[in-house]
């Protein structure tokens, strides 16, 4: 059974599992599909077109699934946000529709948005992840599972962030991060590999060896980078960090953050 107040403003076409709690004043719009065992506070607006799964949380004065900030974007197209199982997502954070018809913004299972939190249209966020307070992302931007955000972090339109990575607080991401990485500084570069987080996350010692290796091979081996590139694949053939490492690489549009730390933050 669900448990909704009286005051809730809800289109008559929902689709809604069950054992779901919906709080006051709460608008949930046409086109929205909720699972089983959400809960949603008050004043929160969901929708149009809206799919969630399953034992969410989501905070007072939310909005997920407004219209993309986005000059591109036709007044009254069909477009979706997709929001996965075990999220908690918390007061004032916005998500908006994906801007072409019938595009998405995706998240995945088990992320945490803290306050203030904006996903631009497009999106793409996997599992696992943690955003500290007012991080802003950009529309288009792509982020792997079990990256972390520090506070009024932010990302620019189109860039890629890979797993296992720590944004330090105040960083602005303009170029695609590699996976396992800690970045750090307005424009973001790479200071290192992510050591505490993949500890915490059961990386071996071995494992994180590996990793900071084929960090130094690519940005300070002074071997240039089609040679380190190259250098990785004939020495590292079938190691799984090799592998997502050089991948991600294939797939990256924007290029990558550069190493160091970057002068304007180190005075």
């Amino acid at each position: 059974m669900n448990k909704i107040e009286k005051n809730c403003k809800i289109s008559e076409d929902l689709i809604i599992g069950d054992g779901n709690q919906i709080g006051s004043n709460v608008i949930i719009k046409e086109g929205c599909v909720i699972g089983n065992n959400n809960i949603i506070l008050d004043n929160t607006i969901i929708g149009p077109y809206v799919k969630m799964g399953d034992n969410n949380e989501i905070g007072y004065f939310t909005y997920l699934g407004g219209d993309p900030q986005d000059h591109d974007f036709i007044k009254n197209s069909i477009s979706y946000v997709e929001i996965g199982n075990n999220n908690i997502i918390r007061e004032y954070v916005t998500i908006h529709r994906g801007t072409k018809e019938n595009s998405k913004t995706i998240i995945r299972d088990n992320n945490f948005l803290m306050s203030y939190v904006h996903l631009g249209h497009n999106d793409i966020v996997g599992s696992n992840c943690t955003f500290t307070n007012l991080v802003q992302l950009s529309g288009y931007v792509e982020v792997e599972d079990n990256v972390v955000w520090g506070g009024m972090s932010g990302a620019h339109q189109f860039c890629k962030i890979g797993a296992y990575t720590m944004v330090g607080g105040k960083s602005y991401i303009n170029k695609d991060i590699l996976p396992y990485s800690l970045i750090f500084g307005t424009p973001a570069n790479i200071i290192g590999i992510n050591s505490v987080g993949l500890r915490r996350a059961g990386f071996s010692s071995e494992d994180r060896e590996i990793i900071k290796t084929l960090f130094h091979i690519i940005y300070n081996s002074g071997l240039g980078f089609s040679k380190a590139i190259e250098k990785i694949r004939n020495e590292y053939s079938g190691n799984i960090y090799a592998e997502k490492i050089l991948n991600f690489i294939e797939r990256s549009k924007r290029g990558l953050a550069a190493f160091g730390y970057n002068k304007s933050e180190n005075g």
